[in-house]
């Protein structure tokens, strides 16, 4: 996660939103949690499944996916 690190340290917290989407299915939350924990990682993480109904609308593919959103 390095370089979303550094987009974070780059840019201001109300400039930058970083959602991270997980296709780990819901019976894999509590390893997905501690690997939350012990990564430091502080964006959003949405773990929705392969076939979730977030990532069949964004047409998610690849795994895993970020979207780096802007204020516009």
């Amino acid at each position: 996660h390095p370089v979303l690190r550094e987009l974070q340290a780059r840019y201001p917290r109300e400039s930058l939103v970083i959602v991270e989407m997980n296709s780990d299915a819901f019976d894999g939350l509590d390893r997905v949690r501690a690997k939350v924990v012990a990564d430091g990682l502080n964006w959003v993480l949405v773990t929705d499944g392969q076939q979730g109904p977030i990532a069949a609308r964004w047409r998610i593919v690849t795994w895993p996916t970020y979207f780096v959103l802007d204020p516009e």
